[in-house]
């Protein structure tokens, strides 16, 4: 049998055909729902082809929600308010952190802060191993006196100690020392030492402490403590500490040596001449004056060694010396009178050291010796720079060997010798003339009817010569002086 194409399909298998194609029976079937709004839930129920009546889940049976969106400004205005709460809370926990204070007595340490300003370390001032042995402390504000100056201490150092010494430590300790004699303390057999304190606030009294303390034996002081590291730091403690010195019977009092390291102290010393003899001096500071003065004018302490150093400020007063004197500043004027008085049985010279820098010095120098005797030996040193130096000598005795040697830079440099100076001299500039003016008139210091003589050579910076009683030549001193761009000036009147 043959079978062509124009024979029909079976009617059954093209029926099948086009309802598997999805086309058949178009005619008859359901119109498409309408076209919903845009964004309803209906789309999502298209989308999901769950559009026959006979579904369960018709989006059109579910509750519908409708979510709102918050305007910025008020999500940003309840943002700003929860951490302006948290920031608040904060401020009032760290504020009552801040104002604690732990403290350890028994060991000397302390938590001390206060707004703003704390202690690095959390300690209060006290003292180490190496300042010696605690004989008794002042410390915490309870622990002080009270009067109308302020919380007070007094303390009592022996005049039979080999050593009597002043010292601080920390960041907030300065003040003044006064060296007076007192005839309110009768005790010949020791030295009153009265404390008051100033303090800006309370937690710098409760980080202070006042002790007194034995370094080794027969060596006893006063240490002043603050705490060491503070920051910020704010105006500290000041000391007022007044060493009252019993009146002398007669008989002057011997302190065979007084010590002071006190960073940030004024040094002030009354009166004390004839009265109270320093076998060994030192005055210590910094940033601070050192002043030795009586009135108005007037200025004596004596000593056979004395050191006297500063910085920043200046160092002032009438220094007698019967061995060794230094006076040593910097970036600040010295304006001292010294008396040096010789009464080695040795011939052993008497110095004396006066140096500064970036201030003037002015010194008006007196030579004494201790009997009638002639050939006591006195060496003195002047050195600055970039300001003036002025010295004069206006006693010495008789056939004394005086050498000098000053210097400066930048400044004028001006030497005057007494009528019994004898001896050689050398004088060096640059940029700077020489003088020489010499009173070839002059009375001889010695009551006698010597000539004065002048032997000079110099060119435009530099002369030599000597100044002599009658011939022949002595050689009883040497004086040299020197400066830059600026005059040197001998005089010899």
């Amino acid at each position: 049998m043959i079978i062509t194409d124009e024979t029909p399909a079976s009617p059954s298998k093209a029926q099948r055909a086009l309802e598997d194609d999805g086309t058949a029976n178009t005619d008859n079937r359901p119109p498409p729902p309408a076209y919903p709004a845009s964004g309803s839930y209906q789309d999502a129920a298209a989308d999901n082809g769950h559009t026959g009546p006979d579904q369960p889940n018709r989006l059109e049976d579910q509750p519908l929600f409708v979510i709102r969106e918050e305007p910025a400004s008020r999500r940003f205005l309840k943002a700003f308010g929860v951490a302006a709460l948290i920031w608040m809370l904060l401020a009032i926990l760290t504020r009552s952190s801040i104002k604690a204070v732990y403290r350890n007595s028994h060991r000397g340490k302390v938590r001390l802060v206060f707004p703003h300003k704390t202690i690095e370390h959390g300690r209060i001032g006290w003292p180490t191993e190496r300042d010696g042995k605690i004989i008794r402390c002042v410390s915490r504000s309870k622990e002080w006196l009270r009067n109308n100056s302020g919380p007070r201490a007094s303390f009592e150092l022996p005049l039979s100690a080999d050593i009597l010494y002043m010292f601080s430590r920390g960041a907030l300790s300065n003040g003044e020392v006064t060296f007076i004699q007192s005839a309110d303390w009768t005790e010949r057999h020791a030295i009153q030492v009265d404390i008051t304190i100033h303090y800006t606030h309370r937690e710098q009294l409760d980080g202070t402490s006042v002790c007194l303390l034995e370094r080794e034996a027969g060596q006893t002081g006063i240490g002043f403590f603050t705490p060491e590291n503070w920051q910020p730091v704010p105006r500290g403690s000041y000391f007022y500490a007044t060493v009252r010195f019993p009146v002398s019977m007669g008989t002057p009092l011997h302190i065979a040596a007084l010590e002071t390291a006190l960073p940030r102290f004024s040094h002030y010393i009354g009166d004390l001449e004839g009265e109270v003899f320093f076998e060994s001096l030192t005055l210590k500071s910094t940033d601070s004056p050192i002043e030795a003065k009586v009135g108005l004018d007037q200025y004596s302490v004596s000593s056979r060694h004395a050191e006297v150093v500063t910085t920043n400020s200046f160092i002032r007063g009438d220094f007698c010396s019967s061995g060794s004197l230094s006076l040593i500043n910097s970036n600040g004027p010295i304006r001292a009178n010294a008396s040096l008085h010789n009464d080695s049985p040795d011939g052993t010279a008497v110095s004396l050291l006066i140096k500064t820098s970036n201030g003037p010095i002015t010194s008006g120098i007196t030579l004494f010796s201790s009997d009638s005797s002639t050939g006591d030996a006195f060496n003195v040193s002047a050195r600055t720079s970039n300001n003036a130096l002025d010295i004069f000598f206006d006693e010495s005795p008789l056939d004394a060997r005086l050498d000098v040697h000053a210097r400066t830079s930048n400044a004028p440099a001006a030497i005057s010798m007494s009528r019994e100076f004898e001896g050689s001299f050398r004088l060096r500039t640059t940029n700077g003339y020489i003088a020489v003016p010499f009173n070839n008139a002059a009375e001889d210091p010695a009551g006698g009817y010597r000539l004065r003589n002048l032997v000079v050579e110099r060119n435009r910076s530099f002369a030599e010569g000597y100044v002599s009683w009658n011939a022949p030549r002595r050689e009883n001193g040497h004086v040299i002086v020197q400066t830059s761009n600026a005059p040197v000036t001998l005089k010899l009147l």
